[in-house]
């Protein structure tokens, strides 16, 4: 798909999603990656132990919050899938119900393999890269965002939780139409 793309390209992973513009971000053709609280995986990580140490070393609690793996249910041929009620507790609890409910509607089974695997590139080391932490994720910790997000060049901070594309998606179209101006600059707002 990139390869029939005129001119730069911003791309964006959300979530597990960041695992894959880690890799897909090589491509000549992209000239900005966004983390939307999106696992900036290294050399040598998964998705399973996005930095570990440095979050074990933060002492990240879960006091007070849902408990993802407690929602994830085993389907056929080595996936899961999520619980709804977790779901929207962990991904859509900013969301208003009726877009919560049209969100949950949609998930569907994730393969464990994709997410035991590590990346063959690292694009985040050589290309432009914004993180944006979610600071009221339930999903990934805000403070593994904030790990994250050193990795980037800049990042910027929002008070939303998980799926800000649906809670706030003036914040990302505003972030995503300014990358797209000047696709290899920082962000405007941003702090890295």
């Amino acid at each position: 798909m990139l390869d029939t793309l005129d001119g730069p390209v911003v791309l964006a992973g959300h979530a597990y999603g960041g695992a894959v513009i880690t890799e897909a971000g090589s491509h000549p053709a992209v000239a900005h990656l966004v983390y939307l609280s999106g696992l900036a995986l290294d050399d040598g990580e998964s998705c399973s132990d996005a930095a570990s140490e440095e979050a074990v070393a933060a002492g990240i609690s879960h006091a007070g919050r849902t408990e993802l793996a407690a929602g994830f249910v085993a389907g056929p041929g080595d996936t899961v899938t999520l619980d709804p009620d977790v779901a929207r507790a962990c991904f859509y609890h900013d969301c208003d119900p009726a877009t919560a409910d049209w969100a949950i509607a949609r998930l569907g089974p994730q393969p464990l393999v994709s997410l035991r695997q590590q990346p063959w590139a690292v694009a985040w080391r050589t290309k432009p890269s914004t993180y944006v932490v979610c600071a009221n994720d339930q999903a990934i910790h805000p403070v593994l965002q904030r790990i994250l997000a050193r990795r980037c060049v800049t990042a910027v901070e929002w008070p939303t939780g998980h799926a800000p594309f649906l809670s706030r998606p003036d914040l990302l179209a505003g972030l995503l139409a300014g990358l797209a101006v000047r696709p290899a600059a920082g962000c405007a707002g941003c702090t890295g």
